[in-house]
């Protein structure tokens, strides 16, 4: 039953990127970029040890006041209104990284507008810097003379920019993507899990309240709430993909006489065809593996890679350089906002932050998921033993005090025949009356 306690555990903690949390275990954060501050985050979130995110915000140096274009202000103004100033505050670290991922989405986006918009190419020389392959230490950074130059505040980017962005659609396709993969994993855990289980059904009066089977139970329900979790998680995400989000639900392919082109016939399985092939790009391949992520062997030991071996080194060309430390930044502040929420925030977080006025969201909850992550965190701190009049009872976690007196309980009217004898004596006195 230890392998059940681990599957578990697997399933109350935050889906994490596996490559990211291995890569936090064989590497420790470079003192060179990484400040003390950066590394240590607040008691209120558990943030995630993503080396190269922490770089990241670390690298973004300069105070961000300093920016006075009015689409990155406003931008920023509306962190501050959603995160900082609501009920339940997030500290001033976890909006600076906040503000410095929307700044680099900024900053990405920008840079396809002047590489491609002829009519900006007079402002090239204020980007000049970011518009070569870098083959320097560190990805492209937006610095202070850029953010305050004359070509920063000319190049105008609107709130569809950044969501057809390249590192924006890649961050998209790439949670599509894991959740994908989630499926698999759980689909083969919910098939194990019942195998065991009928083991127990000869004996299921006996066997109701055996600590085991309570596990595989909640196992089972756990796996199941978070399926359909996940599954809302890809749809909010596959919304967003310009060239996915067509290929969702298409029709069958229909058998006809006449010939019909191409374009003209949907595949059911176009969508999933999509995502085998972008599991296999660069992008995907290395920022989901340690040993690509950090030029490392396959059969080297992760824990013998060096900290220039990572992103940060000169292992990758621009732009893809770019884009895996873009999608590591959102990544850190996407689990970071996800890992806040608990039973007593739940409801006013999932309010505020799914209905922001931000170009694109991170945050991938919305208040129809209350239901299932009331469910999830309930059934969390039942198995914590941290709420033990929780309205999810777990006989593992049984007590006494869960018990209430008889007489306080409603009535069911399960019987029909107590059910018939009380009608009729209301009716009677209806009658009498």
């Amino acid at each position: 039953m230890k392998k059940n306690s681990f599957i578990l555990f697997l399933l109350l903690t935050p889906r994490l990127n596996v490559a990211v949390a291995t890569k936090a275990k064989a590497i420790a954060p470079a003192p060179k970029i990484v400040t003390t501050k950066a590394s240590t985050s607040a008691s209120s979130i558990t943030t995630f040890n993503n080396h190269e995110a922490l770089s990241a915000f670390a690298a973004i140096d300069f105070p961000l006041s300093t920016i006075k274009d009015e689409f990155t202000v406003n931008i920023f103004k509306t962190i501050d209104t959603v995160f900082a100033k609501s009920t339940y505050p997030l500290d001033s670290y976890q909006i600076s990284t906040i503000k410095k991922t929307y700044l680099y989405l900024i900053f990405l986006a920008k840079l396809e507008r002047v590489k491609k918009v002829e009519s900006l190419s007079q402002y090239k020389l204020d980007f000049s810097k970011f518009l070569k392959d870098n083959n320097t230490q560190l990805p492209h950074l937006p610095s202070e003379k850029l953010v305050t130059s004359k070509g920063w505040s000319a190049v105008e980017i609107t709130a569809q920019d950044i969501a057809s962005s390249q590192a924006w659609q890649l961050f998209c396709m790439s949670m599509v993507c894991d959740v994908y993969v989630y499926y698999s994993v759980v689909l083969q855990m919910i098939h194990n899990v019942e195998k065991q289980t009928f083991n127990y059904i000869p004996h299921i009066e006996t066997s109701f309240y055996n600590s085991d089977y309570t596990s595989l139970r909640t196992v089972n329900e756990l796996t199941r709430i978070k399926l359909i979790l996940e599954n809302n998680v890809k749809n909010y995400f596959l919304n967003q993909c310009a060239s996915w989000k067509l290929l969702q639900n298409p029709q069958p392919i229909e058998k006809t006489a006449s010939k019909s082109s191409p374009a003209d016939i949907k595949d059911p399985l176009a969508l999933e065809k999509e995502i085998v092939v972008f599991r296999q790009t660069p992008f995907y391949k290395t920022s989901h593996d340690m040993h690509l992520l950090s030029g490392t062997p396959s059969t080297q030991a992760l824990s013998k890679a060096t900290n220039s071996q990572l992103v940060s080194g000169p292992i990758f060309a621009s732009p893809l350089k770019e884009q895996i430390w873009c999608y590591l930044m959102l990544y850190e502040v996407h689990g970071q906002l996800t890992t806040h929420m608990n039973q007593t925030n739940m409801q006013d977080l999932l309010t505020s932050w799914s209905g922001t006025q931000l170009p694109v969201n991170i945050f991938p909850y919305s208040q129809n998921d209350f239901v299932l992550l009331d469910e999830i965190l309930a059934i969390k701190s039942k198995a914590e033993g941290t709420n033990a009049k929780s309205i999810h009872p777990s006989p593992a976690n049984f007590k006494v005090e869960d018990l209430r007196p008889a007489e306080q309980l409603p009535s069911h009217e399960r019987s029909y025949e107590r059910f018939a004898k009380n009608q009729i004596a209301k009716r009677t006195q209806q009658e009498v009356k």
